[in-house]
């Protein structure tokens, strides 16, 4: 009943009351959307930050206790990059909440750009995220020196042959690999759609006008 009541009230319309209509369905569709998108972004950016200080404590512990001087220069560059990811992440997740002040089409537009810029951050990781910790891998396995000399826990633990070091590089680029193909398609699968979304309400209130 309530479907052929729509139905009625959509044949009786006219053309620009349709638009309207058109546009406060998109509205709120996109308004969903993007309440669920926020809610990922947010646990995404939560996770990647405390894995970041986790991460920042783990590498410290070791630039202490290992005694190779290269790979120590290596722990001390992947702090660095923990803390830039950081950054990264809350750089561009500050710009989620648009202006309220500002204009109903200018708001949107915010929004546009900001999920552009995530985006980008998804297809862009090659650079920024993988390419930066898998060299840095590769500093710290290949400065590692002969494990027989050092009594520790960490001896134990670490590849000593040249065979064991690339193999973990070899499995370090897998993983990272993945995470490149799992960052683009989100980026394709999660976020386009959405600016799509906001392109065509924009195409809407063009034709209203």
């Amino acid at each position: 009943m309530i479907d052929h009541e729509l139905k009625n009230i959509w044949d009786k319309s006219s053309q620009k009351e349709r638009v309207k209509l058109d546009i406060t369905k998109l509205l709120i569709e996109l308004k969903n959307e993007m309440n669920n998108f926020d809610r990922k972004i947010k646990r995404r950016d939560r996770r990647e930050i405390i894995a970041c200080f986790i991460g920042m404590v783990g590498f410290g512990i070791m630039t202490i206790y290992i005694p190779f001087i290269v790979t120590k220069i290596a722990c001390i560059l992947t702090i660095g990059w923990f803390g830039y990811v950081i950054h990264r992440l809350r750089n561009v997740s500050r710009q989620a909440e648009p202006d309220v002040t500002l204009s109903f089409r200018d708001q949107l537009n915010q929004r546009k750009q900001y999920l552009q810029k995530q985006a980008d951050l998804l297809r862009s990781v090659l650079y920024w995220y993988i390419l930066p910790p898998f060299i840095i891998n590769a500093i710290f396995l290949f400065g590692i020196g002969d494990l027989s000399t050092w009594d520790s826990f960490f001896a134990e633990i670490l590849p000593a042959t040249f065979a064991e070091k690339l193999a973990c590089l070899g499995f370090a680029g897998a993983i990272y690999a993945y995470i490149l193909w799992m960052n683009r398609k989100a980026a394709k699968v999660n976020i386009q759609p959405l600016i799509d979304d906001i392109e065509k309400i924009q195409a809407q209130l063009d034709r209203e006008d």
